[in-house]
């Protein structure tokens, strides 16, 4: 188990300043690593709210996890998750494995992700 960030405040990155930004990724950051006295190298975006200009604000970051709903690789920094719900049934997660998207649709999806990253 490790400790990651989620921002200062919990809200939507897209929409703030650079400066409020800065405070909710790299600020969070610095003050986590300072409390805990360890590297903090796992962030997860609020709201599954994100565009290049987020995406650029979490360069010191290993690891990032969205709510993209889709499966990703074992070793990628961009991780697309689904996050749990409290009407999950106990057939839930088995259900997003077994329609994970294979081959074309895969491809479709993945394009769909890389174009989300670079929207202004």
């Amino acid at each position: 188990m490790t400790i990651g960030c989620h921002g200062a405040s919990h809200i939507p990155l897209r929409r703030v300043t650079s400066e409020v930004l800065d405070y909710e990724t790299r600020g969070a950051k610095t003050r986590l690593e300072d409390t805990l006295g360890h590297r903090i190298s796992e962030f997860a975006i609020p709201f599954g709210s994100y565009d290049r200009k987020v995406m650029k604000a979490l360069d010191p970051f290993d690891k990032v996890y969205t709510s993209d709903h889709q499966m990703s690789a074992f070793d990628a920094r961009i991780v697309m998750r689904h996050s749990y719900v409290k009407d999950w049934k106990r057939e839930t997660p088995r259900t997003y494995i077994q329609n994970a998207p294979t081959g074309m649709k895969s491809a479709v999806m993945r394009a769909r992700m890389a174009a989300k990253r670079l929207r202004p």
